[in-house]
């Protein structure tokens, strides 16, 4: 019976080993549709979650004083980079209090090149989507329905969550 429990256990390592983490966080149908949020841009002009239907959007949510958001935006700066040209895009909204040149300053000292700025100084979105931690990122699919809930911050750099990615751009 040992020997039994010890195959199992194994065997299930090694099918989650190949699994994404972003499918840990996965939601069950039925879908909600995302939340038609506003948000800014480092020119003060508004931006609408409207805009990017028919992609798939990792709708992340951070600030310059979270730890685990100064971890994560680098990766989520490459995978930006290396999702040019597909239909995924990474909207970051920073619920930062301190100002649009914080962030500004913040992406100068981490040499983040690839995602725009976004902000969101009173966090009216974060709260239209009822989150309570930093970093969480929201996977919308392309008919704009939140397929996915990740709170905290994950390996964006890993092949199994990219693959997840494009696999719902697909």
């Amino acid at each position: 019976m040992l020997k039994r429990i010890l195959i199992i256990t194994i065997l299930s390592f090694a099918i989650s080993a190949n699994a994404s983490e972003i499918e840990r966080f996965e939601l069950q149908p039925p879908f909600e549709d995302a939340a038609n949020i506003t948000f800014t841009d480092e020119e003060n002009i508004a931006n609408n979650l409207e805009d990017y239907k028919g992609k798939v959007v990792l709708l992340n949510f951070w600030a310059t004083w979270c730890a685990p958001c100064k971890n994560e935006m680098p990766a989520l700066d490459a995978l930006a980079r290396s999702f040019e040209g597909e239909d995924i895009v990474i909207v970051p909204i920073s619920i930062e209090i301190n100002g649009i040149e914080k962030i500004k300053q913040f992406y100068n000292d981490k040499n983040i090149k690839n995602l725009p700025i976004f902000l969101d100084e009173r966090g009216k979105s974060f709260h239209q989507f009822k989150l309570q931690a930093l970093p969480t990122t929201l996977v919308i699919d392309k008919k704009g329905r939140v397929v996915a809930k990740i709170l905290g911050e994950i390996d964006w750099n890993s092949k199994e969550n990219q693959d997840y990615l494009l696999q719902l751009a697909n």
